[in-house]
C-alpha cells in the first residue's frame, strides 16, 4: 500500500485544545496498536472471549501506516482544518482492511463521526453519497416518511436541530424522484448536493471531528468532486480514499 497525503495549511491563529478526552482516547488507540489485535483480554472470560471474535477480521501488522493515519486524525481534530489521505495499491493488498480499522476504531471509542463511501465497477445499490447517507443512518431499505423520521429522531439524539435533518434527509432521498415535494430540498446540479453535504458535515463537526472514507474512488468521480468541495471548506474532516492503481 502506498500512502500519499494532502493536507489544508494549518491556520497559525488555531490553537490547539488542551490534553482531552479525545487525546486520551488516542493515546489508548496508540496502545492498542503496540499489541496484538488476535489478542483476548484475559478479563472478558469464555463468554467475553467468544464474541469479540465475532468482530471483524483483525489487521495483523502495517502498525506504521496505522500510526500515521492516526496521525493524520489527531492533525485534523486539533488544527480544525481538512485533509486528504489516498492509499495506493493493487486489489487485495490491504487497503479496504487498513481504512476498515480505523473507521471501526474510531467509532467505538466515539472520536469522530464516520462515514463510509463505497463503490463498485458498475453504479449500483448501496453505492455513491445517497446510499453513504442511508447507511449512516441506518435508512436503507426505509420508505420517505420513514427516512425523514428517523432523520429527525437520530439528528436530535446527536445535538442537531431540524435544519440539519432536513438535510439529510433530502441528501438520503436525492436519487429518488418520487420522493421530491415541500418536504425535502430539491438540488438543481450536483453542486448543490455537495454545498448541502458541506453544510449538513459543518453542522456535525461543529460536535466532533470526522473521518469520511471514499473507497475504491476510482470508480466514484461523484464523491471524489463531493470531497474535492468538503476538503475547501473549514472543517476538523479527514477525507481517506483507496484508489486501486499506482497513481
Amino acid at each position: 500500500v502506498k500512502r500519499e497525503g494532502r493536507s489544508t495549511p494549518r491556520d497559525s491563529s488555531y490553537t490547539a485544545p488542551a490534553a482531552s478526552d479525545m487525546e486520551r482516547s488516542v493515546a489508548g488507540l496508540r496502545r492498542a496498536l503496540s499489541r496484538s489485535d488476535t489478542a483476548v483480554p484475559e478479563s472478558l472470560g469464555a463468554i467475553g472471549a467468544s464474541l469479540i471474535r465475532m468482530r471483524q477480521t483483525p489487521v495483523v501488522g502495517r502498525a506504521k501506516l496505522r500510526n500515521e493515519l492516526v496521525d493524520d486524525f489527531v492533525g485534523v481534530a486539533r488544527a480544525h482544518k481538512p485533509a486528504l489521505v489516498v492509499l495506493l495499491g493493487a486489489a487485495g493488498v490491504g487497503k479496504s482492511t487498513i481504512v476498515r480499522w480505523l473507521h471501526r476504531e474510531l467509532s467505538e471509542r466515539g472520536l469522530a463521526s464516520t462515514w463510509w463511501a463505497q463503490h463498485a465497477t458498475h453504479a449500483q445499490r448501496g453505492s455513491g453519497m445517497a446510499a453513504m447517507l442511508r447507511r449512516h443512518y441506518g435508512c436503507n431499505e426505509r420508505a420517505k416518511d420513514e427516512v425523514l423520521h428517523r432523520a429527525a429522531h437520530l439528528t436530535r439524539s446527536e445535538g442537531g436541530d431540524d435544519s440539519e435533518a432536513k438535510l439529510a434527509a433530502s441528501l438520503m432521498l436525492a436519487d429518488d424522484p418520487d420522493a421530491q415535494d415541500a418536504d425535502v430540498l430539491s438540488f438543481a446540479s450536483p453542486r448543490d448536493r455537495y454545498v448541502a453535504l458541506s453544510q449538513l458535515y459543518g453542522d456535525m463537526t461543529s460536535r466532533r471531528p470526522m473521518l469520511l472514507v471514499v473507497d475504491d474512488a476510482q470508480w466514484g468521480p461523484d464523491m471524489c468532486a463531493a470531497a474535492a468541495h468538503l476538503l475547501q471548506q473549514d472543517l476538523p474532516l479527514l477525507v481517506v480514499m483507496t484508489w486501486r492503481g499506482t497513481r
